[in-house]
């Protein structure tokens, strides 16, 4: 079932839908959960149906199109990256950040969402407006998204075995271009002989002569062998009807062999994807669990990369005692993610793969080729390997060309240079509820994150910018301990047909951050990337960066004969990130709503009208 919300300045709430069930549900909120036909604010929630019928490694992927008004915008696509950015109704300033806060079980997560697996999560809940993410002050002005995982339900064992396999491959659709080598000489032609004919008055065949001959001087490469005394391009512009694609030309003793590489086939591959998620849950009238194992292994649709994850999890509760109930949620990753060094969203150059293969001309070769035997082959450089031909100066290409646009060759880059990251992540949830009355509850709640990252950075010795100091080696680590606690004192009453809640809390968020890294130069070896293994210590440095946030906030909910909603919040805010006479801040919202279609004078309405 689908539901259309429309929100009018956050106030006016209008639902339709032919489920009323389902709009009375109870959908997570700041600090809590509450019924969606109670909810003041505007929010959108995407359950794990909804979630599940798409395969992506990122959970942020799975939203696109599910949630009015967030954007996903500017990411990578390889696999394991992070999400793009992201923005909820638009972009409130132009140099605030407009990225909205994760929340997953509670507590803040700023790590990357690649590391929970999708089978784990329950639901996703999106609050769009400041009304709704306001208790969480300043983190919040962005907007919130609430991550709830899975958790057992008192009934018998349930163990569940998702696997999955697929393909991919490159979606993005080619624009108009020229891709046949013969019609990109014609249309060069063209250019060079208007400036024979136009610039310096040249005519018929001697216009035709001296442009064949400035094309191949300016493009360097000529990929067409024509007969002797017969010029590339023909009076009337065309291509030579006898030129034959390929060409062979003897250099040092040596026969080399010209011929046009289609980069986009060489770059790009159709990538295999398989993901395991074996999950257990369960539970009495006591207690209940959930836990879960996963693999995923997904490569990249560009040659040299991929990502490869394990998970566990294990979230349990356990009602110790009529007026106590204990909570753990733990949880674990180890992601490994093999990327190309120089693929980029925002730069544009040699070594970018994607903007590279999109704007090379189709008259140039990936690989060096020589003839061996009668027959043509790849040419070997001096290590052993498949000569790329970089055409930077005539000692990297074919010899005695050059390319005079784009120069280098990403795909040798990305076959020698390498870019590896090791992440693992330890996340675990304690809570407590004291149940002092039927109608007081105080919740106590705390999270600790631990996360290390290493990166390894390597640029050849054989070719490129570090030929020149015999290979380059960067390795960081990156150290993260983030701590979340909460407590909030819950009251909730009905009198009649008046129905109370409120409730009071308190929050404390801790982040410590411990860089390191060094840089080595002259590598003995590509086998041993090890700043040991440098002959020079190039570079190192390291630090720290703390940052917390403590808050004190109170919300409070009212509703008459499930007819009018009134509701409140306010959360006074400090941050370390501002000195010290303005580290405070208040933040507040008000809402109502109106349930007009319970009213006597709306049930004619009730054969086409759900809810308004």
């Amino acid at each position: 079932m689908k539901t259309q919300e429309v929100t009018i300045k956050s106030n006016l709430k209008i639902v339709l839908s032919s489920d009323t069930e389902v709009l009375d549900e109870v959908m997570v909120v700041a600090f809590g959960t509450q019924k969606k036909s109670a909810f003041t604010g505007s929010a959108a929630v995407v359950d794990n149906k909804a979630i599940s019928e798409h395969v992506t490694t990122n959970v942020a992927n799975a939203l696109v199109g599910s949630v009015p008004g967030l954007q996903i915008r500017g990411g990578s696509g390889a696999p394991g990256a992070d999400t793009g950015t992201m923005s909820i109704r638009g972009v409130g300033s132009m140099y605030a950040e407009s990225t909205p806060l994760i929340i997953v079980d509670g507590a803040p997560f700023p790590g990357n969402l690649s590391t929970i697996p999708q089978g784990d999560i329950e639901s996703v809940t999106v609050l769009k407006d400041a009304a709704s993410a306001a208790l969480y002050g300043a983190r919040g002005a962005a907007g919130v998204i609430l991550i709830t995982t899975k958790k057992g339900n008192s009934a018998d064992a349930r163990i569940n075995l998702d696997m999955k396999w697929g393909a991919m491959s490159r979606a993005v659709q080619e624009y108009d271009k020229i891709t046949d080598p013969g019609e990109y000489y014609e249309a060069f032609y063209q250019q060079v002989y208007n400036y024979e004919t136009n610039k310096l008055g040249l005519v018929g065949a001697e216009a035709n002569a001296a442009a064949n001959e400035l094309m191949l001087d300016l493009l360097q490469y000529n990929m067409y062998t024509v007969p002797a005394g017969q010029q590339l391009i023909g009076m009337d512009g065309k291509l030579n009807p006898s030129a034959t694609l390929g060409r062979a030309f003897e250099h040092n003793g040596e026969t080399y062999y010209m011929y046009p590489d289609n980069w986009n086939d060489t770059a790009y591959r159709t990538a295999l994807r398989q993901e395991y998620n074996l999950s257990a849950s369960g539970g009495s009238d006591k207690a209940t669990f959930y836990t879960s194992l996963g693999y995923l292994n997904e490569d990249g649709i560009l040659h040299h990369s991929g990502y490869e994850r394990y998970t566990g999890r294990l979230k349990a509760d356990y009602q110790a005692k009529k007026w106590l109930k204990l909570g753990a949620n733990v949880a674990y990753t180890h992601g490994k993610t093999t990327s190309n060094p120089g693929l980029s969203s925002s730069s544009s150059n040699e070594t970018n793969p994607a903007y590279f293969t999109t704007y090379i001309a189709p008259i140039y070769p990936v690989y060096i080729r020589k003839v061996v035997d009668g027959q043509v082959v790849i040419a070997q450089d001096q290590y052993g390997h498949d000569a790329y031909d970089y055409a930077r100066t005539v000692n990297d290409s074919y010899p005695g060309v050059k390319r005079r646009f784009l120069s280098g060759n990403p795909l040798g880059a990305n076959y020698y240079n390498k870019s590896e990251q090791f992440n693992d992540q330890l996340n675990a949830t304690f809570n407590a509820d004291l149940q002092f009355t039927d109608w007081l509850k105080l919740s106590i709640a705390s999270n600790v994150v631990l996360n290390q990252r290493q990166n390894t950075g390597y640029s050849t010795m054989y070719y490129g910018p570090s030929v020149s100091i015999n290979g380059s080696l960067t390795k960081y680590t990156r150290n993260e301990m983030r701590t979340n606690n909460t407590q909030t004192l819950n009251i909730f009453k009905d009198f009649g047909k008046h129905s109370v809640s409120a409730l009071a809390g308190h929050e404390y968020y801790y982040n410590a951050t411990r860089y390191l890294s060094a840089t080595g130069h002259g590598l003995f070896t590509e086998d041993v990337l090890e700043i040991n293994g440098a002959a020079k210590k190039a570079d190192a440095s390291s630090y720290t960066l703390k940052y917390n946030v403590e808050g004190f906030f109170g919300s409070a909910n009212y509703n008459y004969d499930e007819k009018y909603f009134a509701s409140a919040s306010f959360r006074r805010d400090a941050s370390s990130r501002f000195a010290k006479e303005n580290r405070w801040g208040n933040f507040w919202s008000v809402g109502g709503a109106w349930m007009m279609s319970k009213e006597n004078f709306m049930q004619g309405a009730s054969n086409w009208l759900d809810q308004l």
